[in-house]
């Protein structure tokens, strides 16, 4: 899992999950349901939707569902506060 800073103040926070590394463990799911939906196969539903906007206010639970995914297959990137 990445979890980091970056861009310029006003861009907006996101998540990617690896389409080729998830394993479908569900566990982001079970520890952030309201940020990583399941698709019908089991695998999170964002894997391979390259970046995908997150609210701030979601940006804890994504870090909780992306420390728990045990292929580290999510990316958590936070817009950046201050001016690069």
């Amino acid at each position: 899992m990445a979890v980091h800073e970056t861009g310029t103040p006003g861009d907006s926070s996101y998540v990617e999950v690896d389409g080729e590394t998830c394993s479908g463990h569900a566990l982001c799911w079970m520890a952030a349901p309201g940020v990583y939906p399941m698709d019908e196969e089991g695998y999170n539903a964002l894997r391979g939707k390259g970046r995908v906007p997150v609210a701030d206010s979601d940006l804890e639970p994504a870090r909780r569902g992306a420390a728990a995914c045990p292929e580290r297959a999510i990316e958590v990137v936070a817009k950046a506060t201050t001016a690069a």
